[in-house]
């Protein structure tokens, strides 16, 4: 993490050959007319009247949550990670202590399935990812190990693990330090391996089977890494990764032992907080503490060579500290010269913590929308064709937002319903819906 000495005031840097941004929409909202096609009533009228062409793909699309169910789950302490598995099933969310997991096959009467207490937890848990056949979870603290924990007691064993362990905790450092943060992690589609990102500057990718690191690059980045993510979630190679040296960096496991990664996205001027991809290898998102989410084409990306020339010649972070200060160059537009995003989206608030961004389910809306948590609280859904803001979705009064603790570092849109859930540090769940007066 860029730290700037406590009290110091962050710096303003504008370089002289920052570039005019591209047209951006973001603080303009999205009108119907924009997906291009009628209210969902008229069409539906129209398709029961026998209208040809009455019912588009794109009437899903217009299914975004609007409205705020009052919450009904309580903790003991803030809510960092919450996610829906792929298939809506399930809902794991962790808090300071524990990673409690949810039946949402009903997604609008949840029970309580499982909650799992935390082992050496420091601080919080980190991070937590469900495995592909949804029957065990993985997390993170603030040291070097990674925990696996069984969801289902009847489920095959199949990282062949002892009947009488709860969790089994698992060394993924190589060496004999042991003074790194585990910051993210994420299976692999087989499910047997997870990469792993650290506040020790490393990736790490760990073979759960065999309980063994067999992949390990010490200096990925100049900086934490704060996020990783695989390229397709099903089943791929290349693996992205961001950090608080400002970039997203891609790799290839079958090259990671070279240490030598396949590509870097330059264009964030402050650490990235998380990267998402489509799924379709191609495309992925970021956040970043310069309070932007920008839309990457990986055709796009520039050489480690050409980063470094770039770096060298240009230092643009300011100092500042999340955690506590604003901003500096909130409201400066201007791009950096080397930025090859396709979009940046502004509006949202990444201060604090690691807030995450997603794209939307394929099933229900194509991917069309971006959506991300918010330090006050909110939910922000951008469109990823026009760069426009969708809705910004609240549950909390303006006095509350102001009180600095009402941050949603985490969002999941169910796979097939039009539903978010955004974890709370107000020690809850705001869970949003599609209301149709709102149509």
């Amino acid at each position: 993490m860029f730290r700037a000495a406590f009290g110091s005031r962050p710096s303003r840097i504008e370089l002289p050959d920052d570039v005019e941004d591209y047209q951006c929409f973001t603080d303009a909202l999205l009108k119907p007319r924009d997906l291009g096609c009628e209210p969902i009533s008229s069409q539906l009228y129209n398709r029961e009247c026998g209208l040809p062409g009455s019912y588009s793909y794109w009437s899903s699309s217009r299914l975004v949550p609007s409205t705020c169910i009052p919450p009904t789950l309580e903790f003991d302490s803030r809510v960092y990670n919450g996610q829906f598995s792929c298939t809506g099933d399930l809902y794991y969310c962790t808090s300071q202590g524990d990673i409690k997991i949810y039946d949402t096959s009903d997604p609008l009467d949840w029970s309580l399935l499982k909650t799992i207490d935390g082992i050496g937890i420091q601080w919080t848990i980190t991070d937590a990812d469900i495995s592909p056949c949804q029957k065990y979870i993985i997390y993170s603290t603030f040291n070097s190990n990674i925990f696996l924990a069984n969801i289902s007691p009847d489920s095959e064993n199949v990282y062949q693990t002892s009947s009488a362990q709860i969790n089994e905790q698992i060394a993924i450092n190589t060496s004999a330090r042991n003074d790194y943060a585990v910051f993210s992690l994420k299976f692999s589609g087989e499910g047997n391996k997870v990469v792993v990102g650290t506040n020790g500057f490393s990736l790490e990718v760990v073979d759960l089977v065999k309980k063994k690191n067999i992949c390990s690059v010490p200096n990925a980045h100049h900086d934490d890494v704060n996020t990783v993510c695989f390229a397709d979630r099903e089943g791929s190679n290349v693996i992205f990764s961001g950090s608080d040296d400002t970039t997203v960096k891609i790799w290839d496991v079958r090259a990671m032992n070279g240490r030598d990664c396949q590509g870097v996205l330059i264009g964030h001027r402050e650490g990235v907080t998380h990267v998402s991809s489509k799924g379709d290898e191609l495309y992925l998102i970021s956040n970043s503490k310069d309070q932007t989410l920008k839309l990457w084409d990986l055709r796009k990306c520039s050489s480690k060579h050409e980063y470094k020339a770039f770096s060298r010649t240009h230092h643009y972070q300011s100092g500042f500290d999340y955690r506590w200060n604003r901003y500096p160059m909130e409201g400066y537009t201007k791009r950096l010269a080397a930025d090859t995003s396709l979009l940046t989206f502004r509006g949202h608030h990444v201060l604090t913590t690691l807030i995450r961004c997603y794209f939307s389910p394929i099933f229900i809306t194509g991917q069309r929308f971006i959506y991300t948590g918010d330090y006050n609280g909110q939910v922000y859904v951008y469109d990823a064709h026009t760069g426009k803001t969708v809705n910004v979705l609240r549950s909390l009064t303006h006095e509350q937002m102001l009180t600095g603790e009402t941050c949603s570092r985490d969002v999941s849109w169910h796979p097939f319903m039009p539903m978010i859930c955004a974890t709370s540090f107000l020690n809850t769940i705001h869970t949003y819906t599609y209301d149709s007066e709102i149509d």
